[in-house]
């Protein structure tokens, strides 16, 4: 089987390592009360990724809050920024093709309910 050049599909050595960031943002929840008990929202973790984008590498600090009253039928759960999936959708994909994956995937599938 022939591979394109960046494939390595069998490869036992490690993959290189990703370059450094070039962008970076921190997404914040709106939500800063909470909306069962109306108490404010603790920063309960920060989450880090790093997506791949048209304009270079950005580095995706994610604040997550949670809700710290015990009595709360809310307490613990994790309220996460609204926009981070729709910033973590893009990918570029080895072999230089830029595809929003969740639309790769619904468009493939249509494809398949229009063939039978």
């Amino acid at each position: 089987m022939n591979s394109s050049a960046g494939e390595r599909p069998w490869s036992d050595e490690p993959d290189p390592p990703r370059p450094e960031a070039t962008h970076a943002i921190t997404l914040t929840p709106l939500k800063e009360s909470c909306q069962q008990c109306g108490q404010p929202l603790w920063v309960g973790y920060h989450g880090h990724r790093t997506v791949t984008k048209l304009d270079g590498l950005w580095k995706l600090t994610i604040v997550v809050r949670r809700c710290m009253q015990p009595e709360c039928p809310c307490y613990h759960l994790a309220y996460r920024p609204e926009e981070e999936g729709g910033t973590a959708a893009w990918r570029i994909w080895p072999g230089g093709d830029c595809l929003d994956w969740p639309l790769a995937f619904s468009r493939t599938s249509q494809r398949a309910r229009d063939a039978v």
